[in-house]
C-alpha cells in the first residue's frame, strides 16, 4: 500500500512536470494571439494550439480561461475553428457570420491611435483611465482640430469628484509611449439628447494627433461600421458591425462581447470602411437577441462646432414619428413630456432622467387618442464647486405646447425647474 502510494505520487509529479514543460514549448507572444482571434474571425481553419485557447482566453477574459465558458460565451466567435468551438460555447447570435467579435489591438502597429485619445480628471489615480475621446478635423471655419467625449463621462452636481472636469487630462499614445497634455470642454451636449461634448487643445498640442475627418456621407442602414477605441488600458475594435437602424440623432449596430470589456468605450470613433467618422459611441443597450451599440451622428459634430463658434443656426432636430417638431439649441435635453387627449386632459407622463425614449412618446402617441404634447425643454450649463467646475442642469426650462393635429407650437412658457438629477 505504501509503495502504491509512493508510485501515484511520483506518476502525478511526472505528469505535473510534463504539462510545464508543454506549456512553455508552446509559449506565445501577442502577435500568436492577434493570430489565433484573427483566425476565428475570419472562419479560418487554421490549427489553434491548446496554448494558444488558453492565451486567447485571457487576453479575452483577462481572468482565469478556466471560467471561460460561463463568462465569454458571447466574446469570441467560433465559426470555423472546431478546435476553438470545443473550448468556447458561443451564443446562438454568433453563428451570423456578419458579426464579428471584438479584437484586443496590438498598440505598436495601428495608426488609429493618433486620433484616439484617454481622458481623465487632474489628480485622479492612473487606474481610474476609464473614458475614451475621438479627435476630427473640421473646415467650418478654416481647418480646425477638435476632440469629442461623451457628455455622461463629464462630472455633474451629485459626482463632481468623480467625472471628468472642465479641464482635465488627455493622454495620447504617440511613438511608444502615451503624452500627457491639458484639454478643455469647449460645449457641452446634454446627456439624455446628444451626449457628447466638444474638447479643445492647446495649438502646440494639435500636431500629436492625426485626426479624422467626418464622413460627407451619412451612414446608412445595412452599411458596414467599426468601432475603436480604449477598453480601461487596453485598445479593442469592433469590425465588421451592419448598421441596424439610423435614427434621427444615433447611429445603431450590433456590438458583441460581454458588457464588461466595453468599459470606458464611450466616446471611441464609429468609422466607416474608408476609416472616416460616422459616429461617437455613446452606449450599449442588453438585449438576450444581441446588444446593441448607440453613436452620436458624426454630422451632428458640425452643429457642435457651430455652436462653439456662437453660431445661433446651430441645432438638432426633435423629431416623433419622423416629424419634426422644433428644433433645439445643441446643450438641450428633454427633461419631461405630458401627453394629453383633446379635451387637454393628461393621459401619460414621463420623466427622462437618463436617455429621452423616443418609443416611450411614440407607443402612446400610437396607441391612445393624444392630441397635444407638453415639452418641457432644459439646458445644461456649467457650475462650480469647491473650485471644481462640473455640468449642471439650468435653474429654469421652457415648456412648449405642441398640437398633433395642427403641427405647430400653440404655447411656449417658462417655468422653474423642480428638478436637479
Amino acid at each position: 500500500m505504501y509503495r502504491l502510494s509512493i508510485k501515484c505520487l511520483c506518476l502525478v509529479l511526472l505528469v505535473f512536470a510534463t504539462q510545464s514543460v508543454a506549456w512553455r514549448a508552446e509559449a506565445i507572444g501577442p502577435k500568436d494571439v492577434k493570430k489565433a482571434v484573427d483566425a476565428v474571425c475570419k472562419g479560418s481553419k487554421a490549427v489553434v494550439t491548446p496554448a494558444v485557447q488558453r492565451q486567447v482566453a485571457s487576453q479575452v477574459t483577462k481572468v482565469n480561461p478556466a471560467r471561460l465558458a460561463r463568462q465569454v460565451r458571447t466574446a469570441v466567435g467560433t465559426k470555423g475553428n472546431t478546435s476553438l468551438a470545443k473550448f468556447v460555447p458561443a451564443a446562438p447570435q454568433l453563428a451570423n457570420k456578419k458579426m464579428v467579435p471584438m479584437v484586443w489591438v496590438d498598440m505598436q502597429e495601428n495608426p488609429l491611435l493618433r486620433a484616439v485619445f484617454q481622458a481623465r480628471m487632474i489628480g485622479g489615480k492612473e487606474a481610474d483611465l476609464n473614458f475614451t475621446g475621438t479627435v476630427f478635423k473640421t473646415t467650418y471655419n478654416g481647418q480646425e482640430v477638435f476632440g469629442v467625449i461623451a457628455s455622461h463621462a463629464i462630472a455633474d452636481e451629485l459626482t463632481y469628484k468623480m467625472g471628468l472636469h472642465k479641464v482635465f487630462l488627455a493622454d495620447v499614445y504617440v511613438d511608444g509611449k502615451f503624452v500627457t497634455i491639458p484639454a478643455e470642454i469647449v460645449q457641452l451636449g446634454a446627456v439624455e439628447m446628444l451626449d457628447v461634448s466638444l474638447v479643445k487643445f492647446r495649438p502646440e498640442d494639435e500636431k500629436l494627433f492625426l485626426p479624422f475627418s467626418i464622413s460627407t456621407t451619412q451612414a446608412q442602414e445595412e452599411d458596414i461600421i467599426q468601432t475603436f477605441g480604449f477598453s480601461r488600458k487596453n485598445v479593442v475594435y469592433y469590425p465588421k458591425r451592419r448598421v441596424s437602424k439610423v435614427a434621427t440623432l444615433t447611429v445603431r449596430a450590433p456590438i458583441l462581447g460581454a458588457g464588461r470589456f466595453r468599459s470606458g468605450l464611450c466616446g471611441s470613433a464609429v468609422l466607416n470602411e474608408k476609416n472616416e467618422l460616422v459616429g461617437v459611441h455613446c452606449g450599449s443597450s442588453l438585449s438576450i437577441n444581441g446588444d446593441v451599440g448607440y453613436a452620436v451622428r458624426a454630422d451632428f459634430l458640425n452643429q457642435m462646432v457651430a455652436a462653439y463658434h456662437q453660431n445661433p443656426q446651430a441645432v438638432i432636430p426633435f423629431e416623433i414619428n419622423g416629424q419634426k417638431i422644433m428644433d433645439l439649441p445643441v446643450n438641450s435635453y428633454i427633461a419631461r413630456i405630458n401627453l394629453l387627449d383633446e379635451n387637454k386632459q393628461l393621459w401619460a407622463r414621463r420623466e427622462f432622467v437618463e436617455k429621452f425614449s423616443y418609443s416611450w412618446v411614440e407607443d402612446n402617441i400610437n396607441q391612445f387618442p393624444i392630441r397635444y404634447m407638453e415639452i418641457d425643454v432644459g439646458q445644461v450649463e456649467w457650475s462650480e464647486k469647491e473650485s471644481v467646475e462640473f455640468m449642471r442642469e439650468a435653474d429654469s426650462y421652457v415648456r412648449y405646447t405642441y398640437d398633433l393635429q395642427t403641427q405647430e407650437i400653440i404655447q411656449a412658457e417658462d417655468l422653474p425647474n423642480p428638478i436637479q438629477r
